[in-house]
């Protein structure tokens, strides 16, 4: 199917002190959205002020 005629499917993740749960989350949500072929899909992820190592995983996570 034509890339354009996707519909767009944009999950928007909260994160605060995710640090051990949020890599598994986006693998998972991936993996989820990647099966559905009639559709587009983008993973916002939000931190929300986390003091641990959130928002290093975040930008990592972007570069893939």
């Amino acid at each position: 199917m034509n890339t354009s005629k996707k519909k767009l499917i944009s999950v928007v993740v909260p994160v605060f002190c995710e640090e051990a749960v949020i890599s598994e989350t986006c693998r998972q949500l991936t993996e989820l959205l990647e099966s559905l072929e009639n559709y587009q899909y983008e993973v916002i992820l939000i931190n929300d002020g986390s003091s641990d190592n959130s928002m290093t995983i975040i930008r990592e996570l972007a570069k893939h």
